[in-house]
């Protein structure tokens, strides 16, 4: 199994690279009335508004204000495209044997030695907590339009 391998503080974490499309630098963020607080705010990916996810605060860790050399990684999440905020990438590796299933860890699919590191392997699926499932279920971008055609 391929990886893409990257870094929350000191902390090791992995997603299966069917769930990333691509790495990008932090850009603008345009902030949304009512986003869930994991949520940082919305960006343009090649024309689609995708939220951008704090995966520090939806793992439980301190946040850490992006800066425009943060890298995210635009995913695809339960059938939706979400960019989540990382500290550092490291680059993909592979896994050879079985994914032990972390029963009942939230979003975590298991724990494994990667190369000598203890690695946190993450369900992207199961990342968007309920409020922000019902946030991707929402088409954003008629939401952006909506506000943009009210300024007019």
């Amino acid at each position: 199994m391929s990886m893409l391998r990257f870094r929350l503080g000191d902390q090791v974490f992995a997603l299966g690279v069917e769930n990333v499309h691509e790495v990008q630098r932090m850009v603008a963020l345009h902030s949304v009335p009512g986003l869930p607080p994991e949520v940082l705010g919305v960006i343009d990916v090649h024309g689609q508004i995708v939220p951008v996810l704090d995966l520090r605060q939806r793992l439980g860790m301190e946040s850490k204000t992006p800066t425009p050399a943060s890298p995210m990684l635009i995913m695809n999440s339960q059938g939706h495209t979400l960019a989540a905020l990382v500290d550092q990438v490291e680059g993909v590796v592979r896994h050879e044997g079985t994914l032990p299933i972390g029963a009942g860890w939230d979003c975590v699919r298991g724990v494994i030695d990667l190369e000598g590191q203890i690695t946190v392997v993450l369900n992207a699926d199961a990342l968007p907590t309920p409020e922000i499932e019902a946030m991707l279920a929402t088409p954003i971008r008629s939401l952006a339009t909506r506000s943009i055609s009210n300024v007019r």
